[in-house]
């Protein structure tokens, strides 16, 4: 269960483009083509002092009331990395604002709950929490029109690619239920 929270954690996080400090190899290998090529690379071509800055501004995320102010603030660390940064946020939501309205807003939606959740430094996060919000984001999506499922293949092909895998489903219904639920049909 925690392998997909993580996942689904991981492509909320880029797709706000919002950079942790994430190891990709954390990322069971299974789950890894799910992260978009643009993020693999910006991850693969970090140096150590590049992770130990994104590291430090990831720990103060509770300074910034946005993602401007992170960026800012990681700019004072690194030009370099600030630019890398701002392009892989430019790229993800240029595939942001190219979804029609109701793909657009299911994302943006997405992106604010799962943010919403990370916990405060030193804290745990709230498995309970990111199981109620993990089953709602699966829901809100079988409820999408297929115009705006149409919009989010085009766009994030192996995201909806995965979403619609029937195994997946099943995956995801067995270990998003809340605890001490019967196991899924």
């Amino acid at each position: 269960m925690y392998k997909v929270i993580c996942l689904l954690a991981f492509i909320a996080i880029a797709q706000a483009a919002v950079i942790p400090p994430l190891d990709l190899n954390s990322i069971p290998e299974e789950y890894r083509d799910l992260v978009p090529p643009e993020v693999t690379t910006f991850y693969n071509e970090l140096t150590e002092e590049d992770k130990q800055i994104l590291k430090e501004i990831a720990s103060r995320h509770e300074e910034f009331q946005n993602e401007d102010q992170a960026l800012e603030a990681l700019k004072t660390k690194s030009e370099k990395l600030y630019n890398k940064a701002v392009e892989l946020r430019n790229l993800v939501k240029g595939k942001i604002d190219a979804l029609n309205p109701d793909a657009k807003e299911f994302v943006t939606g997405v992106i604010e709950k799962l943010k919403a959740l990370r916990p405060k430094p030193g804290e745990k996060p709230n498995l309970e929490e990111l199981r109620k919000q993990a089953n709602e984001i699966v829901e809100k999506y079988k409820g999408l029109n297929d115009e705006a499922k149409e919009s989010l293949k085009s766009n994030f092909p192996k995201i909806t690619g995965i979403i619609q895998n029937e195994k997946f489903q099943n995956l995801a219904k067995s270990l998003l239920k809340p605890e001490g639920a019967a196991p899924a049909a």
